[in-house]
């Protein structure tokens, strides 16, 4: 039955007759989905935060936002528990909607082509980069929206009919390689005199601190490298694990399809193992190679080595979903996750006017556990809004 439905049996089963493609009713949505997708864009405002507060060196040296004890121990927490186990979530439930996406327009009447829904899904992918255009250039560079409409578009879409074993190695082998290439980036930086690194420290500082046109400015010339250098080596991992989430869709574990004690066996053995694995080589590559090498690496292969840890969380929210446990907590999120979108915007815009210039301007003097306590708030204001 697991590799039937892995290599479509489940998505053949779960289509059928049906109108124009529309939006999905309330009725029609799935928990699990939206809890998830919740909880991601918590994950993910929890890592990002350091990139709104702080010079982007801050990601791969907490040094840079002072060298205390708290600000090391709130780096390692962050690392260990949270970055990349949450864009790996997000990236994933975008494979996943590419597959939602399919079965509502996929013709029934005759054998489906790889260019079925292709116009519709091509406008779909064209707004979401156009928020993200807007996103990057006017609110903050870190934009994600812009790397997934064209991924989604370019490659999710047209290699989603490939079965689960093509999905899984071309992910692997995509999602290493951008690893490296990301974390090679990052031990060139590493590897400019100290001069140098100050110099574009304060660069940043100025830039974030000044007035918004000021910023702006700062902001594109960034983006352009960005864009040219950085987003084809993000696409690589973007797309790898929009590939792993089409399978798990395909297969309906997503859409929580499965029995409930699946999921908490699967949590049972994902989390440990994934914890291990996290733990072994963020903590293994500091004691061979010294924390800011180590730190270099970490931002590149961090995420590659979180996928397990990241299912595991998957699995663990599934299971408490599907048990009816903390049911107050599972729909807050899953309200959260319905409007994700405003919710991720929303992070952005407010994050802005707490740490720009052109708002409260406390960019670069808030560091761990102040950084926890605005995650918390923000939290709580998303949950509220919701």
């Amino acid at each position: 039955v697991m590799a039937s439905e892995l290599n479509g049996g489940l998505d053949a089963s779960l289509t059928a007759q049906r109108p124009r493609p529309a939006p999905v009713a309330e009725s029609g949505r799935i928990d699990a989905i939206d809890t998830l997708r919740g909880f991601a864009i918590f994950g993910i405002y929890a890592v990002n935060i350091v990139t709104f507060a702080w010079p982007s060196m801050a990601m791969a040296d907490p040094r840079a936002m002072g060298d205390t004890w708290w600000n090391h121990a709130g780096y390692q927490v962050t690392s260990t528990a949270l970055f990349g186990k949450f864009m790996f979530l997000f990236a994933m439930l975008f494979g996943a909607t590419v597959v939602f996406f399919d079965r509502k327009t996929t013709p029934t009447d005759r054998k489906p082509k790889v260019s079925d829904g292709t116009g519709l899904w091509a406008r779909r992918q064209g707004v979401l980069l156009a928020f993200g255009f807007v996103h990057a250039l006017l609110i903050w560079y870190g934009d994600i929206l812009a790397p997934y409409a064209v991924v989604g578009f370019f490659i999710a879409w047209w290699l989603r009919k490939l079965n689960w074993q093509w999905h899984v190695g071309i992910g692997v082998a995509a999602h290493f390689i951008g690893s490296s290439l990301l974390a090679g980036l990052f031990l060139l930086a590493t590897g400019q005199p100290e001069a140098g690194m100050q110099q574009q420290f304060e660069a940043e500082v100025q830039a974030h601190t000044g007035n918004y046109l000021g910023l702006f400015k700062y902001r594109a010339i960034f983006l352009l490298f960005f864009w040219g250098i950085v987003g084809p080596i993000f696409a690589l991992q973007i797309g790898a694990m929009m590939l792993w989430g089409i399978s798990v869709a395909r297969a309906g574990i997503l859409s929580a399809l499965r029995p409930t004690a699946w999921y908490a066996k699967a949590a049972a053995v994902l989390v440990p193992v994934g914890a291990a694995v996290t733990l072994g080589v963020f903590y293994g590559t500091r004691l061979t190679v010294g924390d800011r090498v180590a730190g270099a690496i970490w931002t590149g292969f961090g995420q590659f080595v979180g996928v397990p840890l990241g299912l595991g969380y998957a699995a663990l929210l599934v299971w408490v979903t599907k048990a009816g446990i903390a049911r107050f907590a599972t729909r807050a999120l899953a309200n959260v996750g319905r409007m994700g979108l405003t919710n991720y915007l929303l992070q952005s815009v407010i994050s802005a006017v707490v740490f720009y210039g052109w708002g409260f301007g406390f960019f670069g003097e808030i560091g761990y556990p102040g950084l926890f306590a605005i995650i918390g708030g923000m939290w709580a204001f998303n949950i509220a809004f919701s």
